[in-house]
């Protein structure tokens, strides 16, 4: 009886130590500056295939805090608007520090036009030319090509 008493504590306390969750702690900085990166998104992942384990978001002080079943082949990753992606391996027992650094992002040419529609104080203006196709032949048939919501009144 008392044989079966300890076996049944030893696998309760075996059961327990296997499913007791691991901490990683950590910090994530401009590595230039060394001032805390407050939102940066944090992501535990498994290495080799990328599958995200866990994921939060740092705080004021650039601090985050996430749990594993596992450290074993993990990693963390860093992500901040306009700082360069970085991926370091978890360190059991060791809260990390990961220094991010800027990369300037290139963004694509953008033109801008004026709308086909604008207006001034109580004044709407209309760029014919914007709603014209070749087929039309008079201004009767450019008005056809206004969308139905420009005719409705809207009272104050």
């Amino acid at each position: 009886m008392k044989t079966a008493i300890i076996l049944s504590l030893l696998s309760f306390l075996f059961h327990i130590q296997t499913n007791a969750q691991n901490t990683i702690e950590g910090r994530v900085t401009d590595k230039v500056t060394r001032q805390p990166l407050e939102s940066a998104t944090v992501t535990l992942q498994q290495e080799g295939d990328g599958n995200i384990i866990n994921y939060t978001l740092t705080d004021v002080d650039g601090c985050f805090q996430l749990s594993s079943s596992s450290l074993k082949d993990r990693t963390i990753t860093v992500f901040y608007m306009g700082y360069r992606k970085k991926t370091v391996p978890v360190l059991a027992g060791r809260p990390l520090t990961i220094e991010l650094e800027q990369e300037a992002i290139m963004l694509k040419e953008v033109q801008i036009r004026s709308g086909r529609v604008w207006g001034r104080q109580d004044t709407l203006k209309y760029d014919l030319t914007r709603f014209a196709s070749s087929k039309d032949r008079n201004v009767s048939d450019v008005l056809k090509n206004f969308p139905a919501s420009m005719w409705k009144r809207t009272e104050l």
